[in-house]
């Protein structure tokens, strides 16, 4: 998710809220269309700590399959009973939704913070876990019982404009948040949050092609650091984009 406005913060929380149900109602039918957020694995190498007060609309998904098999994702807030992350986190092999999905919240350690079960998960119809170029990786789950808001619990603001390129956007402090591999070989896991500071652009090489209104390629500002090595790698780590 990508925002220009200073949400996802420790203080306004109603003008942040009044903003965010303000939109949700429209804006959820163009996500579950269009947008495509997610991949294999999470992986922020080169990056930094980050404490959950500073992103605290950072979710850490654990889902469970009919197989045995599970998944993990690092995910975003995006209202009291709602989740975003990508589908590839939610559903098998043959497409077949999770029959378990958690959401952790509340604390830059994984599986640590507050616990909630999703009573809903909702992948976007159209994704297809066997072509990952074709889009739509992108799904909700609907908790069971509500979040309530603190300085370490927020929902991520909605970008206030679909133009996420040129000045507006080069004027903001732009970083990337996730949890997972934090070395470029995808060899070393963390427990911890991590955040990373990136470039929005569309002149990255190995994601022009790719590049349209459903796809953010964004690159590292410090040299050998980035949320991806060599194919895409990232599982759902929001961009933010702080005015």
């Amino acid at each position: 998710m990508v925002t220009t406005a200073t949400c996802g913060q420790s203080s306004a929380v109603s003008t942040r809220r009044t903003s965010l149900y303000g939109v949700w109602n429209g804006f959820l039918g163009f996500l579950m269309g269009n947008l495509d957020l997610g991949r294999q694995d999470d992986l922020i190498f080169n990056g930094s700590p980050a404490t959950i007060t500073e992103a605290p609309f950072m979710a850490y998904i654990d889902a469970s399959f009919a197989d045995g098999s599970s998944a993990a994702c690092s995910a975003s807030v995006v209202g009291e009973q709602w989740i975003l992350t990508a589908a590839h986190c939610v559903v098998d092999k043959n497409n077949v939704s999770a029959t378990r999905a958690t959401a952790y919240v509340g604390n830059a350690q994984k599986k640590i913070g507050e616990s909630h079960a999703a009573d809903k998960i909702i992948p976007n119809a159209a994704f297809d876990k066997n072509n990952f170029l074709n889009g739509h990786d992108i799904a909700l789950l609907h908790l069971g019982t509500p979040l309530t808001f603190t300085p370490s619990i927020q929902p991520i603001c909605f970008p206030t404009t679909d133009a996420v390129l040129g000045k507006v956007i080069s004027a903001c402090d732009q970083k990337i948040y996730g949890w997972g591999n934090v070395d470029s070989a995808g060899t070393t896991r963390t427990d911890f949050l991590q955040k990373l500071d990136v470039t929005v652009s569309a002149d990255v090489s190995s994601c022009t092609s790719l590049t349209d209104e459903t796809i953010i390629c964004v690159r590292g500002d410090v040299a050998n650091s980035g949320a991806c090595y060599g194919v895409p790698k990232d599982s759902d780590p929001p961009p933010q984009n702080m005015a």
